[in-house]
């Protein structure tokens, strides 16, 4: 709280903790769950006697890594805060893997000083992560497990850890991800050797590895979320199924007083949650939906992967013609054609206000019945050259079908950004993540195989493994 935040830091001064875990946002549903006690980046403040800078932060999809240095007088330390920021207000997480993966993240510490872990209140989320990370090393300290006894005891020194039978549960899925499920992470300095293993005996292992990783994803399925609700007429491919989470629904707009259907969803990037909406391209019918979605979410940038199709609505503008939707104008300023991408600068006029709007069509000769595009090498450039994951802003990747190019596009960007990030190849946790907004991303082992060969042309191309080194 205000009042707290100096003897909190006189707490972790005293104890010597090196690791901060945050598990609540600094408001939620409205209301301030917990006072800011850190300063901005590359900032300091000073907390009674102590002194803290923001050192570095690193932003992911569901948690944000802080170094934060603290000074008294001429003594200096590193506390690390890990603040998990994907938490619902009311509930749980949807998925445990993402807390599987956020408690990986407290191994690397000093054994020997205290873990400070709080949510708002300090009990339920806070006890949740405690169980978990204690029956964690209970398995891989003697190879058995006892939940209910970690629990009493816990309970015994704090009351209302883990304070619904919600959370109970939740813990038990979170054990069942750590110890059952493989990871399927590899670390860059390995990575050739492990890729020549994968794709021996005409890609065996891979195989193997895609039927596993598709049976734990539709364990992901039916057990976090149900199938959204649609407008056959709106979807090219009505069979293709979204999750009721990740759908994108269209604000009431002008006369229209409903929400509306869109096929379109938010996925999550490497570094941000709903960083991408990924859609179909617009049919003759959904022209006009396609360009309020871009409007109403502040799209600036579009990325369109496909070859043009009969199928496809005149959802771009011309110098001849300006697309008018009774409120919103379409208005070609410019094209240039690249090497990979024809560039369309548009602006986007809704009743006087103006917006700029990038629609970037890419040249792979990516057809749109294909699974893959002729040079898979085109697009990691492609990739590259976009510079996708900065920003705050939502990019929409458009496909012929909304699932099958841009999947594969955006789990190749997600592979590439961790490798980046953390020096890591994780094809497996790429797939899980798309797969939260349409259970059909990467659907084939041939683009499952792809994945791994755009991560060893990546390492390869880039010389990204010698900067590790």
């Amino acid at each position: 709280m205000a009042s707290t935040v100096d003897d909190f830091w006189r707490m972790v001064w005293q104890e010597q903790v090196s690791l901060i875990v945050m598990l609540t946002n600094l408001t939620e549903g409205g209301k301030v769950k917990c006072e800011k006690y850190w300063p901005d980046a590359d900032q300091e403040a000073k907390f009674g006697r102590l002194t803290v800078r923001n050192m570095r932060e690193e932003i992911n999809a569901d948690y944000v890594t802080r170094d934060l240095l603290v000074t008294r007088e001429n003594t200096k330390k590193i506390v690390q805060q890990l603040h998990y920021t994907n938490w619902p207000n009311h509930g749980v997480p949807l998925y445990p893997q993402s807390i599987a993966i956020f408690r990986e993240k407290f191994t690397h510490r000093n054994e020997l000083a205290p873990i400070l872990v709080h949510c708002s209140a300090g009990v339920g989320r806070t006890g949740t992560v405690i169980l978990i990370d204690a029956c964690l090393k209970m398995v891989r300290s003697c190879g058995q497990l006892d939940v209910v006894n970690i629990f009493s005891q816990m309970r015994k020194q704090r009351a209302n850890l883990v304070d619904t039978l919600e959370q109970f549960e939740f813990v038990h899925l979170v054990l069942l991800e750590s110890i059952l499920n493989p990871k399927f992470e590899i670390n860059c300095e390995n990575f050739p050797e492990e890729y020549k293993h994968l794709t021996s005996k005409d890609n065996q292992k891979i195989n193997e590895s895609f039927e596993l990783l598709t049976e734990i994803c539709n364990k992901d399925f039916q057990r976090g979320d149900k199938p959204a609700e649609f407008e056959a007429n709106k979807c090219r491919y009505p069979d293709i199924i979204s999750t009721s989470s990740a759908i994108v629904s269209l604000f009431p707009y002008g006369d229209v007083t409903t929400m509306n259907f869109i096929n379109a969803v938010f996925v999550d990037g490497y570094k941000r949650a709903k960083q991408f909406i990924v859609t179909q391209v617009p049919m003759k019918n959904t022209v006009w939906d396609f360009w309020r979605m871009i409007d109403q979410f502040n799209v600036k940038q579009i990325i369109i992967l496909n070859e043009s199709h009969h199928s496809y609505g005149d959802f771009l503008p011309t110098k001849q013609r300006k697309l008018d939707f009774d409120e919103i104008e379409v208005i070609l300023d410019d094209i240039d054609d690249g090497k990979l991408l024809k560039t369309y600068e548009i602006t986007l006029d809704t009743r006087g206000i103006c917006k700029k709007v990038c629609v970037k069509y890419a040249s792979l000769g990516w057809k749109s019945e294909a699974d893959a595009p002729p040079n898979l090498e085109s697009v990691i450039e492609l990739w590259e050259d976009l510079k996708i994951s900065g920003g705050k802003d939502i990019v929409t990747i458009a496909c012929h079908d909304g699932v099958t190019a841009s999947g594969l596009f955006l789990a190749i960007g997600f592979v590439i950004e961790k490798i980046k990030m953390e020096q890591k190849v994780d094809v497996g946790l790429a797939v899980r993540t798309l797969r939260k907004a349409k259970p059909v991303f990467i659907s084939s082992g041939m683009q499952f195989g792809l994945l791994y060969k755009a991560a060893k042309f990546y390492l390869s191309a880039f010389e990204t493994y010698k900067n590790f080194k």
